[in-house]
């Protein structure tokens, strides 16, 4: 399983590199935020730090932000006052820059496989006081390195004891149990690996973590979500950075190419709910074929289980976005600011129907897995299990 999520991962970011970059002339974000900052893979070591700054130096470190406000190419102007890409500079600049998109230098290539989990780019720090709040030691996460550890051995060793044939003849509530076991245990084994990464990170380079460079430290675990987008906007980052290169960005740029030609036309309306709702669609759809092939490459399952579960998360982001703008989101949202009190309310019922929708749609998601007995090729990761199961 590890080499077939290694080699989706891979093709479509060589897909990316390749092929999506210099189409459309847009760098991919990991470097974009250089070249804005009048810096360039160069001139960065391979940690993404400038030899010649510091923390308390005017060049810090800050994530690459990849969200919804973020993708939208950004804009500058030049003299003239014509407007250009901001990672370009002139005519030669231009033309340097887009070749360095299939130059593979080792600054390149260390950014690019450091990227799910750092983003790198240089900016000017605000406050001293904001940088202290922004760094924490090793030690400040060792505790929950330790509880997502102890949580996935547990687990593992719990459903060590269920046959797949057992866990398909449950009844629908001990399956549902059975399912949410596996849910907890698909994110201890993201979280865990994530924490002790940047743990010994911290250790062995002396170092402090930023929070806002090691982003995945700061989400909050996606099971206390309240609405799909709260869901997968904390869910992990290991391929996020490639969807929204890949499928968010292009049918984005697409759709608002089309919608900029009609001038307020006839169809700019159907354009425009195109441009907001599609390229979200098509980050689910790039999820659903990864998955897809992972399942298919693996066991030789059924891919259509990974696409329908990801094409039904892709359409409760995209109405979860759309109810926020209707009569009944906006009366929502006034009456969840009046007090603290109507906030937990409505988180709590928000909360209850968020696990509602996971009851329903997860076992189409497990099925694969479950059928196949995931967890009995993965039972040696647990401690818990050799010394009281082997």
């Amino acid at each position: 399983m590890a080499m077939a999520v290694t080699a989706a991962g891979v093709s479509q970011r060589m897909v990316d590199l390749y092929y999506i970059q210099p189409w459309t002339g847009v760098q991919t974000k990991n470097l974009r935020g250089k070249e804005q900052n009048g810096t360039h893979p160069g001139d960065v070591d391979h940690m993404g730090k400038d030899p010649s700054s510091s923390i308390q130096g005017s060049v810090t470190l800050q994530p690459v932000v990849r969200n919804r406000k973020s993708t939208s190419a950004h804009k500058s102007q030049d003299k003239s006052g014509e407007p250009h890409l901001a990672w370009t500079q002139d005519i030669d600049g231009v033309k340097k820059s887009r070749d360095t998109l299939l130059h593979w230098d080792m600054d390149r290539f260390m950014t690019e496989m450091w990227s799910p989990l750092r983003k790198f780019s240089a900016t000017s720090s605000s406050s001293d006081s904001s940088v202290q709040k922004r760094f924490i030691a090793g030690r400040d996460i060792l505790v929950q390195t330790l509880v997502y550890k102890f949580a996935m051995d547990w687990v593992l060793y719990g459903v060590s004891f269920v046959t797949p044939e057992q866990a398909m003849g449950f009844s629908k509530f001990h399956y549902g149990l059975f399912v949410a076991a596996g849910g907890v245990l698909i994110m201890m084994l993201i979280l865990w690996p994530v924490y002790s990464f940047a743990l010994g990170y911290a250790f062995i380079q002396d170092q402090k973590l930023d929070l806002l460079e090691w982003t995945m430290l700061t989400a909050y675990l996606p099971c206390f979500a309240t609405t799909p987008v709260g869901f997968w906007a904390n869910w992990h980052t290991l391929f996020r950075y490639i969807w929204v290169d890949l499928g968010f960005l292009p049918v984005q740029r697409f759709f608002r190419k089309e919608r900029l030609k009609k001038k307020g036309g006839r169809g700019t309306t159907a354009l425009a709910v195109a441009e907001e709702a599609l390229p979200v669609l098509a980050v689910f759809a790039l999820s659903g074929i990864m998955h897809a092939y992972i399942v298919y490459a693996v066991w030789r399952e059924s891919v259509w289980s990974q696409l329908v579960y990801f094409l039904i998360q892709g359409l409760a982001v995209v109405l979860t976005r759309v109810s926020e703008r209707t009569v009944f989101g906006r009366w929502i949202h006034a009456k969840r600011k009046e007090s603290r009190t109507n906030q937990r309310l409505f988180d709590v019922l928000g909360w209850m129907l968020m696990v509602l929708f996971h009851v329903v749609t997860a076992p189409i998601f497990m099925y694969p897995y479950v059928a196949q007995g995931m967890w009995l090729h993965i039972l040696e990761l647990s401690p818990v299990w050799w010394l009281l199961a082997k």
